[in-house]
């Protein structure tokens, strides 16, 4: 059952990693093609 909940936390913490990057990746794509 901890396995479980530890790899619900992993999954949560990359989703949290993946919006907190997505922003500097939209800006530094759009900063490329201007």
């Amino acid at each position: 059952m901890a396995d479980k909940q530890k790899r619900i936390g992993f999954f949560i913490n990359e989703a949290l990693v993946a919006l907190a990057l997505t922003p500097v990746i939209v800006s530094f794509i759009y900063q490329e093609h201007k």
